[in-house]
């Protein structure tokens, strides 16, 4: 499994600073702009939008006044506002590459990789003087171009992106992440991922992904080696460090014999940071069902598959169900439950023996001359 960036948190938004105006008249849109600025500075959007519309009623075409109203949209999340006013913003000044991207940037948002990519690539061929901010419009480009499955067209645009700045960390890490997975070049997927863990080495995930390339071809060195720098790496109580620990805990789960107390330890560390992220719960279940501890072993499993935390597709989450269902014929005896657990387990495997069999026990749990007990 690979891990990758969030696509839309991974995006650039440009423009953290606002536009303004180089000479200011008394009452004119400049002044008026430069209010409104400085209201959006200490985050009085609604206050900023007013005065950025005096300035406006002065000048409708006053340029400054119309991105940085694009802006505060933006920062509202009133992205129809401020779509529109970006593309008021381009429609009078064409070349202003800040508009592109951030326009780019609301489309992809709403999955329109289209159109994204169409402003990604005005933003980069309007800026070829600014390798920097280039660097980051490829980046945005290339994450577009991913999205629609474009490996290659993605490839070329990460590597633009490292071209214009070669301390960019999220285009080497996407770029080595794309070599590891759909373009399956090994040799530059190593490379690029060790740079990007030198150019940030408190960065778990190009750990992670350099630990599922030594998994893979046994390249580098030993995956556990990776995983535990992930772990020590990964900043204390965050999601990052869930993620590493999680990532641990199934390798140690695929090992033959599998590390079962090591597993157990780093699923029960993920708890602490969230208890329920997904997987955990179901696999502590399994870890107390596989040793006997059904009482301890029914707390996780249950609570894997409560409420809004259930996952119907994932595979945790649906042997959970099996297991529970089993425990209470065996063990816990509860046929209420163990009926209500292989029925779920058999409506999502109609076709599968085990599912069908599962169903058939707990049926027969449920006759009346069974010794089950069957409290709710």
């Amino acid at each position: 499994m690979l891990t990758r960036l969030a696509s839309c948190a991974c995006l650039l938004f440009s423009a953290s600073t606002l536009f303004a105006a180089s000479t200011i008249e008394r009452h004119g849109p400049a002044e008026y702009t430069g209010l409104g600025n400085d209201a959006f500075e200490s985050k009085q959007y609604d206050r900023a939008i007013s005065l950025y519309e005096q300035a406006l009623a002065d000048d409708p075409k006053y340029h400054y006044a119309i991105f940085n109203m694009a802006v505060t949209y933006q920062k509202k999340n009133n992205h129809d506002k401020a779509r529109e006013y970006y593309q008021r913003a381009i429609d009078i000044e064409p070349d202003n590459a800040d508009a592109h991207n951030n326009l780019g940037f609301i489309t992809y948002r709403y999955k329109n990789y289209r159109s994204s990519i169409r402003h990604f690539t005005d933003a980069a061929n309007i800026t070829g003087n600014h390798p920097l901010e280039n660097a980051d419009y490829y980046y945005n480009l290339a994450t577009a171009h991913e999205q629609l499955g474009e490996w290659d067209d993605a490839r070329k645009a990460y590597i633009n992106a490292i071209s214009n700045d070669p301390n960019h960390y999220s285009a080497h890490y996407n770029l080595g992440s794309l070599y590891l997975g759909p373009l399956g070049n090994y040799v530059e997927a190593q490379r690029l991922l060790e740079k990007a863990h030198a150019i940030d080495n408190k960065q778990a995930d190009p750990l992670l992904n350099l630990a599922t390339l030594a998994e893979k071809t046994g390249r580098g060195k030993q995956p556990v080696d990776y995983l535990t720098q992930a772990v020590k790496v990964a900043p204390a109580k965050s999601a990052a460090l869930a993620r590493a620990l999680w990532r641990r805990a199934t390798y140690y789960r695929r090992l033959v014999p599998p590390k079962s107390i090591d597993m157990k330890e780093d699923l029960i560390a993920i708890t602490r940071i969230d208890e329920y992220y997904p997987g955990v719960n179901g696999l502590l279940g399994r870890y107390y069902n596989d040793i006997a501890d059904f009482s301890r072993a029914i707390v996780f499993l249950e609570k894997e598959v409560e409420g809004d935390y259930y996952d119907v597709n994932n595979e945790i989450d649906l042997e959970c169900h099996y297991l529970l269902s089993q425990i209470y014929i065996e063990h816990e005896l509860n046929a209420n439950k163990a009926l209500k657990h292989a029925k779920i387990y058999f409506n999502r495997f109609p076709n599968k023996s085990s599912a069908k069999q599962l169903q058939d026990r707990a049926l027969r749990f449920n006759e009346p001359n069974s010794m089950s007990s069957t409290a709710p």
